[in-house]
């Protein structure tokens, strides 16, 4: 009976310690979901609204023409020179 007795007791005490495990593993993975829901906002929250491309106004830059009005002198915006054109001048490869 003794021997009997004692399994039952190392059985319950491994049940207790499996038991502690799985605690501390749903809070390590509660934790983990949490952090990763609050950097999500964190990020989320620079990101621009979908409206805002919509409504974005692209700059071009400064053409100065000669006298004639046909030959381009200078072209002034920084680093960045755009022109609009209509998208059926583009070239069909370049689509």
């Amino acid at each position: 009976m003794p021997k009997q007795k004692r399994n039952k007791t190392i059985y319950r005490k491994r049940k207790k310690t499996f038991n502690f495990l799985l605690k501390i593993i749903g809070v390590v993975f509660v934790l983990i979901l949490l952090c990763g829901v609050i950097t999500f906002i964190w990020f989320f929250k620079d990101l621009p609204r979908p409206e805002k491309f919509a409504e974005g106004e692209i700059t071009q830059s400064t053409k100065i023409y000669d006298r004639t009005g046909e030959i381009i002198l200078y072209e002034i915006f920084g680093e960045e020179k755009r022109t609009i054109i209509p998208f059926s001048s583009i070239p069909e490869h370049t689509k």
